[in-house]
């Protein structure tokens, strides 16, 4: 569970980071 929010919340920042840029 842990692990899967960890990366769940990562790939938003990715993605906010891909928008932006």
């Amino acid at each position: 569970m842990g692990s899967l929010w960890l990366g769940w919340a990562k790939g938003r920042i990715v993605g906010l980071e891909k928008m932006i840029c």
